[in-house]
């Protein structure tokens, strides 16, 4: 038995995949110590002018048309042909190319018609490093996604790491502007240095080549799916913009406190997503239809669980952390409808991918911005009208994500050829194993209940699951011995 547990220890140590999503968590844990920090040197003023640059850089990220993950998924469906793979990236570097001029065009456009805004928060100053990083971030993407796709994961740890380290080194040191600058110096040096790693050993090589078909089906799908994961991503924006705007600051500040920590709970489990995805692009477009439902029901019931397990026990000991943060009592119910929100987005998993992997992201992003102008709605309704307390104008999102989950599922499985009815369609998206807990969880926060009722929740998912732990232990010891399973062949 000893043995052994030194076997899997010293497996662990060894497997990139294993150190790189501990590596997510470490960076997450120096990001918080560095934003304590930053709060006290900076200073309400240049924390606002440094918000103001992380937010465009942000912004900068956010428009990159889908290129990235259009040839990811080109690259991730034709793994098998090296030759391909090489004009498939060449190809998709030229629209990276073009997207640069129009984000400088862009900028610079900002820079001298926005100009009293602009001066307001130096950006005079600023938007030549925010057009570098900003750059030097696309480039990031795209070369991370080829290393993942090799199952390589040491230079993505690092680079998704260096400029957090860099912070945290300095953030201590100086004080209001000049820390200002050396922040800003740090995330163009950084950027740029993360680039000259991943062109450095490269698991393919990339040629010059001008193809208008691949040039096409890149730019074609990119929108799609630009399409897609903006939809999906203004949905909970949209729900954030409305507390913010429509009630006190310090409602909003709950909210952010309470939003913050669900998203953290779950981040190893989104790390997990990023590693598997491309695996599970390749397969789906390989496999046989017949096999598809069998897949995806292992797939999912493994990550369902461990993510549903994940938000009822965070919800159990929520109020042992807020004897650290006492300031923040009042986040409790925010905090545990949000981190129920979240997870329902959990019930589609590996669905979505094989959408994408037949080449049908069209109707994803449909169903997406169908399911965003349903948000703005309950929105409306929640807070405009009915005028709720701040921690229910989640449940516009969780609305939206509910009626998504059922659409992506119904259209998935329709797409594999299954005939469906509204029983088998409920337990493919919500079993009764996930669903009776999660709906006790709803009715205690809408009772009010006391914090030791929630115990009865975990209890009763814990019951319900115990097979699926077993699986479960065998997935991760799969993991921890053979990080070959999330390469690509």
């Amino acid at each position: 038995m000893i043995n052994k547990v030194k076997q899997i220890i010293t497996a662990a140590f060894r497997n990139n995949v294993v150190l790189y999503l501990f590596s997510r968590y470490f960076t997450f844990l120096l990001q918080f110590l560095n934003s304590l920090f930053l709060a006290s040197n900076l200073g309400p003023y240049y924390l606002g002018i440094w918000g103001f640059f992380s937010l465009s850089l942000q912004y900068l990220s956010f428009f990159n048309f889908g290129i990235q993950q259009s040839s990811n998924n080109y690259l991730s469906l034709k793994f098998s042909n090296e030759k391909l793979r090489g004009k498939i990236a060449a190809n998709a570097l030229n629209l990276l190319a073009i997207l640069f001029g129009l984000l400088i065009l862009s900028t610079v456009a900002f820079r001298l018609f926005a100009y009293d805004f602009a001066e307001k928060y130096h950006f005079s100053t600023l938007y030549i490093p925010l057009l570098v990083a900003g750059i030097m971030n696309h480039l990031i993407v795209f070369f991370s996604n080829i290393y993942r796709i090799y199952g390589k994961f040491f230079k993505i740890s690092l680079s998704q790491s260096l400029s957090v380290f860099f912070t945290l080194l300095v953030v201590w040191q100086y004080k209001g502007a000049y820390l200002l600058q050396v922040l800003v110096s740090i995330q163009v040096v950084s950027a740029i240095f993360s680039v000259v790693l991943f062109l450095v050993g490269l698991p393919f090589k990339i040629t010059l080549s001008f193809n208008t078909y691949w040039l096409k089906r890149i730019a074609i799908k990119g929108l799609y799916m630009f399409f897609y994961n903006s939809s999906f991503y203004f949905m909970m924006l949209a729900t954030r913009s409305f507390v913010s705007t429509y009630y006190k600051v310090e409602e909003f500040g709950y909210f952010t406190f309470g939003f913050t920590l669900a998203n953290t709970i779950l981040l190893l489990l989104d790390s997990i997503n990023y590693v598997i995805y491309p695996k599970i692009l390749n397969r789906f477009s390989k496999m046989e239809q017949s096999k598809v439902v069998t897949e995806l029901g292992y797939i999912r019931s493994c990550y369902t669980t461990c993510t549903h397990l994940l938000a009822h026990t965070a919800i159990v000991l929520f109020p042992l952390f807020l004897y650290l943060f006492p300031k923040y009592s009042e986040s409790q119910n925010a905090f545990r409808l949000i981190i129920l929100t979240i997870i329902l987005t959990t019930n589609a998993f590996g669905i979505s991918g094989f959408i994408i992997a037949k080449g049908r992201e069209r109707s994803l992003g449909g169903i997406a911005f169908a399911c965003l102008l349903l948000n703005l709605v309950c929105n409306y309704f929640l807070v405009i009208v009915w005028h709720v307390g701040f921690e229910f104008v989640i449940l516009s999102t969780a609305t939206a994500y509910l009626v998504y989950i059922f659409c992506i599922n119904y259209f998935g499985l329709t797409l594999i050829g299954e005939k469906l009815n509204f029983r088998k369609l409920l337990n493919f998206t919500f079993n009764t194993r996930l669903l009776l807990p999660y709906l006790l969880s709803l009715v205690l926060i809408f009772l009010n209940a006391p914090n030791y009722f929630y115990i009865l929740s975990l209890v009763v998912f814990v019951g319900l699951n115990m097979n699926n732990f077993k699986q479960i232990v065998k997935i991760i010891k799969r993991i921890i011995l053979d990080p070959s399973i999330f390469s690509l062949k």
